[in-house]
């Protein structure tokens, strides 16, 4: 799974032109607009692994922004609840501190759920591309809670250790520090293709 994962961004025809694109996006992110494409681009990322595609051309600019405009949709709508979740640990606390840390300790599994399964959302709206399955919290806590979830998790994390390793190392020279949007983008498309493998 982590050999084809660490290969996935440079399989398909237009592999270097979308590493190309990528990059100069990352660099423009500071503008924030690119950003939604970007996202929008990762989740039709993970459309094309399920269906074992390569990675997607850059085109259709306006309905990668979409994308990534739904896909943050979710996200904001996910942690507004937590903060909304939030307030009855207020109230109650307000009330009696036993029933405010009875509250405070009911949420903790929550929090940590959405904390560690919120990778789980960009793969359920990504496979279909459809709003309202990244809102099937049943599902989507079944294949969190499952023993493929905890694979995918650990390999996430070892990516993201060995990346921030490489990335810190290209920072000590002027030629690195240019390189590092580019580590971000193949990091991301790894990550995106390891995301997929929950199907």
């Amino acid at each position: 799974m982590i050999i084809e994962a660490l290969k996935y961004p440079f399989k398909g025809e237009r592999a270097a032109n979308n590493i190309i694109i990528g990059t100069l996006l990352i660099f423009a992110s500071i503008f924030v607009l690119p950003i939604f494409i970007l996202v929008g681009y990762f989740a039709r990322t993970v459309n094309n692994s399920v269906n074992g595609k390569p990675a997607p051309e850059f085109k259709d600019y306006k309905g990668l922004f979409v994308d990534g405009i739904k896909l943050t949709a979710v996200f904001i709508t996910y942690f507004a609840v937590l903060i909304a979740l939030m307030l009855p640990i207020v109230v109650l606390g307000n009330v009696s501190d036993l029933l405010g840390l009875a509250a405070f300790w009911l949420y903790v599994p929550v929090f940590f759920l959405f904390y560690v399964g919120h990778p789980a959302l960009l793969y359920f709206y990504g496979r279909k591309l459809d709003f309202r399955d990244a809102f099937k919290v049943k599902e989507i806590v079944r294949k969190v809670v499952s023993w493929r979830y905890g694979k995918i998790l650990l390999f996430l994390i070892g990516v993201n250790i060995a990346f921030t390793i490489l990335q810190i190392s290209l920072a000590f020279t002027i030629l690195g520090l240019l390189l590092i949007p580019t580590t971000l983008f193949v990091e991301l498309l790894v990550y995106t293709k390891l995301i997929s493998g929950l199907d």
